[in-house]
């Protein structure tokens, strides 16, 4: 069985079953051995619920605790993530852990917060130029700044003093 439907079935409540280096134990499912459980069903008065690790080991590992979640979520299983693996299980989480988590969890969002307010800021500022340039009359456009308070006619290319109709151009200012 491949780890996605292994994950499934862990999800739907299967107490056994093995994939390739992920495995159902009971009522826990194991990445590469009973060294490292990455969720434990549990059950508390509000109902059933898995007790999910936060504890990283390898990019495989990671991609095992993908799939569970994934599935665990879709299933609509109450997800705790839990304490660190103990004798074979994931156990409840620490107050001191839920503290922790709920301070980490705040910062990041307000991280996120700070980063949208710039980039709302940022599109601010450039949606207000754009506005600008597009009100501006097309005759300011055509001016481009010289040295020594001139202004050339992007046009012919002669040189008028800012303000001065270029006869040429059928009276298009520079």
């Amino acid at each position: 069985m491949n780890n996605r439907n292994l994950s499934g079935k862990f999800a739907a409540g299967a107490t056994s079953g093995k994939g390739s280096h992920l495995f159902i134990d009971g009522d826990t499912v194991y990445s590469y051995g009973h060294h490292f459980p990455i969720a434990t069903w549990a059950r508390d008065k509000s109902g059933p619920l898995v007790y999910f690790t936060i504890k990283g080991y390898s990019v495989s590992t990671a991609r095992h605790k993908s799939f569970i979640l994934g599935a665990l979520c879709r299933a609509g299983v109450r997800v705790i993530y839990g304490g660190q693996p103990s004798g074979g299980k994931v156990p409840a989480p620490t107050a001191k852990e839920i503290r922790e988590r709920k301070a980490e969890a705040i910062k990041a969002e307000a991280l996120r917060v700070k980063r949208e307010a710039r980039r709302a800021v940022r599109d601010a500022a450039r949606a207000k130029a754009e506005a600008k340039e597009a009100a501006r009359p097309d005759f300011l456009k055509e001016i481009v700044p010289g040295g020594d308070g001139q202004a050339f006619c992007v046009t012919c290319g002669a040189v008028k003093a800012p303000g001065e109709l270029c006869a040429d151009c059928a009276g298009v200012k520079k």
